[in-house]
């Protein structure tokens, strides 16, 4: 596959990342979440689509910042739906984090060594 496909998937899921989180800001906020999360959670709609920018402008620091904010904020999601399990996998929301998620650990290490 090549690599700016690869970049463009990056790219796609940070941005609907952005604008998940942002919809969510905008229906409430994160009342009922613990308060570092919600911080975390708020915080991603500014720091997703800086990831998005700076992987589609090519920086290896943009592929590193992915790899650094999908694995809280993956970890993150499956603290807050650990009760809801197996089912809350099925919702379409956290089944896309998941497979985003999967997708950026395989491909962020080989995608940073061939990012300048």
């Amino acid at each position: 596959m090549p690599w700016w496909i690869v970049r463009a998937g990056y790219v796609v899921g940070f941005l609907i990342g952005t604008t998940t989180h942002a919809i969510d800001l905008l229906a409430g906020g994160y009342s009922g979440v613990p308060v570092p999360l919600a911080v975390f959670f708020t915080a991603l709609v500014v720091i997703d689509p800086l990831t998005a920018v700076l992987v589609a402008l090519g920086h290896r620091h943009g592929v590193t910042l992915a790899f650094a904010v999908i694995v809280p904020d993956l970890l993150a999601n499956w603290y807050l739906n650990w009760p809801g399990l197996p089912g809350a996998l099925l919702h379409p929301t956290w089944l896309v984090l998941n497979l985003f998620s999967l997708f950026v650990l395989v491909t962020w290490w080989p995608l940073r060594r061939r990012t300048p």
